[in-house]
């Protein structure tokens, strides 16, 4: 009988595979058809992060600075890193002669605190000038008095966390890139550090730059924020098939796209209804190959059917998120 209840899984990819009919190694490596079903290893190697809500000083102030900040690291990240354990915590008790004990749980804790997403800093250092404005912003290094870069004192925004603190969704794909297997949401994500070490001169060393981009955060996981995830995945379609690659992908009347990224702060799509609706607004070719059976407009302008592959089970999810605001043409609630 399948479990009734909901688990951190809900909305992810989820194993219904039959484990009472493999023995696995206990007897020797069989694998044979009959039990490879049985048999579907993690692999790692594909993490996505959305910087979910930008610091909206900085958006009011340096809104192109901050959209070319959160493409690039959407886009070029080389890790991110700094998800803990959960770590439990026992209470001893001790009695009787000779001392015997025993324990209690009394609380379980996500060690999670810090999240680091790492970079290359590209000529004109547009990564270290939006971390650098953000931070000084918020803490003046001469005066120690937060002013937004004037955007308090020009009465644009408040003072307060929300307005200078991110947050963000980050998500590990299966090696389909059709299904999740991880969510979770950082949020009030602050700067920890700025680095500036690689501006000294050595001699001989002309190499690239590293930036390592250390964020002070809570995370958070539930069956929500997967839905949320389930929705970036959707709006973030890219057609993976090397075959399909097109250099003219960017230029507009082009046949097909072969990354579909426009995630930007200045969305012009429609905004976000549920899941359903961002399904239907995708290219009838990416739509068949994550599971979704439709007759729509192909990329050559004709109706095209294109049927059902084996597609996610999480398909239907429709989520609830209240991510486009009130003027209904962004993706993220200012």
């Amino acid at each position: 009988m399948a479990d009734a209840k909901n688990t951190i899984q809900t909305g992810l990819r989820k194993n219904d595979k039959n484990y009472k009919k493999f023995s696995y190694f206990t007897a020797g490596i069989d694998v044979t058809q009959q039990n490879l079903d049985s048999f579907d290893p993690y692999i790692r190697g594909r993490g996505r992060i959305f910087m979910h809500t930008p610091p909206k000083f900085m958006m009011k102030q340096f809104p192109q600075l901050t959209a070319n900040f959160k493409s690039y690291i959407e886009t070029g990240y080389k890790s991110v890193t700094g998800i803990g354990n959960m770590s439990v915590d026992f209470e001893t008790f001790e009695g009787g002669f000779n001392g015997q004990k025993f324990e209690n749980v009394s609380k379980v804790t996500d060690e999670t605190d810090t999240m680091t997403i790492t970079v290359y800093e590209q000529s004109g250092s547009p990564v270290r000038e939006f971390m650098e404005t953000w931070v000084t912003g918020v803490r003046d290094p001469r005066s120690g008095i937060a002013h937004y870069h004037g955007a308090i004192q020009n009465a644009n925004t408040a003072y307060g966390e929300k307005y200078h603190t991110a947050e963000f969704i980050y998500y590990v794909l299966d090696p389909t890139a059709k299904q999740i297997e991880y969510a979770c949401m950082f949020a009030h994500a602050f700067p920890k550090n700025i680095d500036k070490d690689h501006y000294n001169y050595e001699s001989g060393n002309n190499g690239n730059v590293e930036l390592t981009l250390d964020f002070s955060v809570t995370k958070y996981e539930s069956n929500y924020i997967n839905q949320i995830a389930q929705w970036y995945m959707f709006a973030d379609a890219m057609d993976w098939n090397y075959l399909n690659f097109n250099p003219n992908a960017n230029i507009t009347g082009g046949d097909k796209v072969s990354i579909w990224y426009d995630l930007d702060l200045n969305n012009a799509r429609n905004p976000y209804q549920g899941t359903e609706d961002w399904k239907n607004k995708m290219p009838g070719q990416l739509r068949a190959d994550m599971g979704i059976a439709n007759t729509s407009m192909g990329p050559n302008g004709t109706l095209t059917n294109y049927p059902a592959g084996s597609g996610a089970k999480n398909s239907t999810s429709i989520p609830t998120t209240g991510i486009a605001n009130a003027n209904g043409n962004k993706m993220f609630n200012y």
